[in-house]
């Protein structure tokens, strides 16, 4: 009975489930789907002033829209573009609306998060640099790179003023891998600031040759670093402590042009604009006709800056509370010494008037007591405490 129901009739049955599945397939390719685009739109500029260079708070744009369901498999960033329109901006930090568009036919953006980023317009400035070698590898063992010459010496990079502000010099990457004879490389610039390598910064030319030299390093020797400083911190402030990372460094060159140097320096550090504790990099100012077995080599100096304390003595009376209906009828001694002690630039200022001295006596009844005086019933500035008491102790006479 079942068999008969598939096999009777069985071509016109074959041909209505075939166009069955072909009326869903139309009806499914048809149905529309909203959702969230699975991946960042990256953010275009149009319209840029000229002279002016834009920093974007963020470069990605999430989208929601609405797409016919078999479009979805399709999709790729390549597909949409998201722009913000910055005719007639001037410089200065700027609120722009993100407009994002399907290359797509049939495809609506119902969405954009975020709709709005803030945009940073800066002069376009541009400056003259020199290019640091680093190198990354090794030698062949036993052999050292010498003085190597790089062309072009300087390159010109362009970008925001306030971003050139903080670069002192491009990046080189030179990789050895075993070398025992005189090389050159091509080599790719870079912008690195504070371990991030800044895309936005053109440099012209992108590209430097680096001649290395190679030798026999018979003559090796580790030196220690010292720090090369110049001017002096601000008044009342000093260096409680100074650190070296790293500490030392090995060097190359001639027996003799070796036997005269102890210790390497860094280039000047000019405290005289050091307020607080602070790490800065430093490249090597090495001896003519002596180098480091790594190329041109920085270190980090990390300084402890603290303010110089002083301190300065009043004699004082304290002030009492005490029970209701009694007083004080006599008090041995009468003034006290009081020694204060905090930074010079607060102490220098400092005078009694700003000295609050309570000691509260409400349990104490009539008699003769001694009372001990302590740090902890001053009411004194900020950053000024209270360094000796002398005596530590008074005779009241209670009635």
């Amino acid at each position: 009975m079942i068999k008969r129901i598939f096999l009777d009739n069985w071509a016109p049955k074959l041909i209505s489930i075939m166009l069955a599945i072909l009326v869903w397939s139309v009806v499914s390719a048809g149905e529309q789907r909203v959702g969230s685009f699975p991946g960042g739109i990256q953010v275009e500029i149009s319209n840029l002033p000229e002279g002016l260079v834009a920093t974007l708070d963020q470069d990605l744009v999430e989208v929601s829209l609405v797409a016919d369901r078999g479009l979805w498999q399709r999709f790729t960033v390549d597909d949409f573009k998201a722009t913000i329109d910055l005719s007639n901006s001037d410089i200065g930090v700027v609120d722009k609306l993100v407009n994002v568009t399907s290359l797509l036919p049939d495809v609506e953006i119902i969405s954009v998060r975020p709709a709005n980023i803030l945009v940073r317009l800066e002069k376009l400035d541009t400056k003259s640099v020199p290019i640091n070698v680093k190198y990354e590898g090794e030698l062949a063992s036993g052999f050292a790179p010498g003085e190597i010459d790089v062309t072009p010496d300087e390159v010109v990079i362009t970008g925001p003023s306030s971003t050139l502000d903080q670069i002192d010099a491009v990046e080189a990457i030179v990789n050895l891998s075993g070398e025992s004879a005189d090389f050159k490389q091509l080599v790719d610039l870079k912008v690195v600031v504070a371990g991030q390598q800044l895309s936005s910064i053109s440099i012209e030319p992108a590209q430097a040759e680096i001649a290395i030299p190679v030798a026999r390093a018979a003559n090796v020797k580790t030196v220690g670093i010292s720090v090369n400083k110049t001017g002096s911190l601000p008044s009342g402030l000093f260096i409680s402590g100074i650190s070296v990372n790293p500490s030392l460094v090995s060097i190359t060159g001639s027996t003799f042009d070796l036997s005269k140097v102890n210790f390497v320096e860094t280039r000047e550090l000019d405290l005289s604009d050091i307020r607080e504790s602070t790490a800065v990099k430093l490249k090597l100012a090495l001896p003519a006709g002596v180098f480091t077995l790594k190329g041109e080599e920085e270190v980090e100096v990390s300084l402890d800056i603290e303010e110089l304390e002083t301190s300065k003595t009043f004699s004082i009376f304290p002030s009492f509370t005490l029970g209701e209906g009694l007083k004080i009828t006599s008090q041995t001694p009468g003034a006290v010494d009081v020694e204060f002690i905090g930074p010079s630039a607060v102490i220098n200022g400092f005078d009694s008037g700003e000295i609050g001295w309570l000691i509260d006596l409400h349990d104490l009844g009539s008699g003769i007591h001694s009372i001990d005086l302590l740090p902890n019933q001053f009411t004194l500035p900020s950053g000024v405490t209270v360094s000796s008491i002398n005596p530590g102790k008074i005779e009241l006479k209670i009635e």
